[in-house]
């Protein structure tokens, strides 16, 4: 049907991330005007949204699927390029060990019984030869046996999409709470709920898109990482946001935005949490 989604799953990721822009946008001049602004005008998209100027920008949810699909995509690629040098690596240190002379049985013995005596004058307690942890608790080992029975014969990389899987669900439900916090700080402003949960997806997209530029640069690119620095930016460009679509000075925004983070912050940990304890339940 005309304008539905569809992300064809039974191939490479590379051709449904083309596929769906192909479908959608068509790469027409109206995906970059839409992005101009979204990006460099904080609340201005919503603000045209709610006044009904909608024709000449993409869609708030498309927007915000090409911008979660260009991340988890970006993401699962650095992933599975640092499993592909890590595993280079394992297979170099194996290599050099075999390479090098080894220590006999009764000579390491000796070593560890040295070093563990060692440490024991220090007054720390060590257990050598013990592979079980004492202090795991009941918790841990239901979990840990439930993961290892769920999981059981799936690759790293099967695990971190099914991961990524769950986590992408997450934020989208996570969306319209993010909404209801909007509307809590702003009930006086007796807006309807849809404006705020327009601005939510607005906002969403852009920390979908600078997380992927920043992890493009950190992988590619090199030097000092600027990864870290988006969630600086996220919070300029959240604080010019606010105070653009709720008309408050920067300082008050200031305040909302920090309130705000602070409480879907952990909102969005208790999301995290769920979706690493769906993987193995």
């Amino acid at each position: 049907m005309c304008g539905q989604f569809a992300l064809v799953t039974n191939q490479p990721l590379r051709d449904s991330i083309f596929s769906y822009l192909e479908t959608n946008y068509s790469f027409d001049q109206k995906l970059g005007y839409t992005l101009r602004y979204l990006l460099f005008k904080p609340g201005f998209l919503t603000q045209e949204f709610m006044v009904g100027k909608v024709v000449r920008y993409v869609h708030p949810f498309k927007i915000y699927f090409f911008a979660s699909i260009l991340f988890f995509g970006i993401t699962l690629g650095v992933a599975t390029g640092k499993e592909r040098d890590e595993k280079k690596e394992a297979k170099k240190e194996e290599k050099a060990k075999v390479e090098s002379p080894k220590l006999s049985d009764a000579k390491r013995d000796s070593i560890e019984k040295v070093v563990a005596k060692n440490l024991k004058e220090s007054g720390v307690s060590v257990s050598i030869g013990s592979d079980e942890d004492e202090d795991e608790s009941a918790f841990d080992k239901v979990v840990g046996k439930l993961s290892e029975e769920k999981l059981k014969g799936k690759s790293q990389k099967e695990i971190e999409e099914m991961f990524f899987h769950n986590l992408s669900i997450s934020l989208l439900l996570l969306m319209p709470i993010f909404a209801i916090i909007l509307k809590l700080l702003y009930i006086r402003r007796k807006q309807y709920y849809m404006s705020h949960l327009v601005h939510s997806i607005h906002l969403h997209s852009v920390f979908f898109i600078l997380l992927s530029v920043g992890l493009l640069w950190d992988t590619f690119v090199g030097g000092p990482e600027i990864t870290g620095w988006v969630f600086l930016v996220m919070l300029v460009y959240l604080v010019f946001s606010l105070s653009r679509l709720y008309k408050q000075g920067i300082r008050k925004s200031l305040v909302k935005a920090f309130m705000l983070l602070f409480v879907y912050s952990f909102v969005c940990l208790v999301a995290v949490v769920c979706s690493a304890v769906y993987m193995v339940v």
